[in-house]
């Protein structure tokens, strides 16, 4: 569990309560997993938004969702506790790089919780990579690895083809939303 005591500067010119915090947090924190953010990126900048409206963050990331707790640095009482499970990964770079920028704005004094939200709910309405790019993507980017592994092309190619049906019957499954494994242990 990684813990924030000590913001900069935090802004008090707006009273924000805990549990409004934690859920916009919980919001950029899933987004981020679910985009392709590894957990230091996730952790920077919730813990930047955090800090900015003078709140102290734990933070609890794990396989299928976000654990945080934030406690307004002057006012204790003023804290939330939440969970949320994180949505099937669909890695978009772009939504990862905006939602930083977004932490950035709030880090600077630009914006407010309500200003934050929306510009927010407008990073999530960005529209997914195509499928059929990725697809391919992903199945160039393996067969490179067994090219840089030592591979030859026929190796190449032997997993270029798997790696290519692997992702779209993933895709398929995820569609259907089934045999998720992770989301159906209670």
């Amino acid at each position: 569990m990684m813990s924030m005591t000590n913001p900069k500067t935090p802004c008090k010119s707006q009273t924000i309560e805990a549990q409004d915090l934690a859920n916009f947090i919980l919001d950029v924190g899933v987004t981020l997993m679910s985009s392709g953010a590894h957990c230091g990126r996730v952790w920077r900048n919730c813990k930047r938004i955090a800090e900015h409206w003078g709140f102290e963050l734990q933070f609890n990331p794990n396989f299928t969702g976000l654990l945080v707790n934030v406690q307004d640095l002057q006012n204790k009482a003023n804290m939330a506790t939440c969970y949320r499970t994180s949505p099937p990964h669909n890695v978009h770079f772009e939504k990862i790089t905006l939602i930083s920028h977004l932490s950035w704005q709030i880090s600077s004094g630009a914006l407010s919780l309500e200003q934050a939200q929306k510009k927010f709910a407008d990073i999530q309405s960005v529209k997914p990579y195509n499928h059929h790019l990725v697809t391919l993507a992903i199945g160039v980017a393996c067969a490179c690895l067994c090219l840089i592994a030592g591979g030859g092309w026929m190796d190449a190619a032997c997993v270029f083809v798997p790696d290519i049906k692997v992702v779209t019957i993933d895709a398929k499954i995820k569609d259907r939303n089934e045999l998720n494994f992770f989301r159906n242990i209670k």
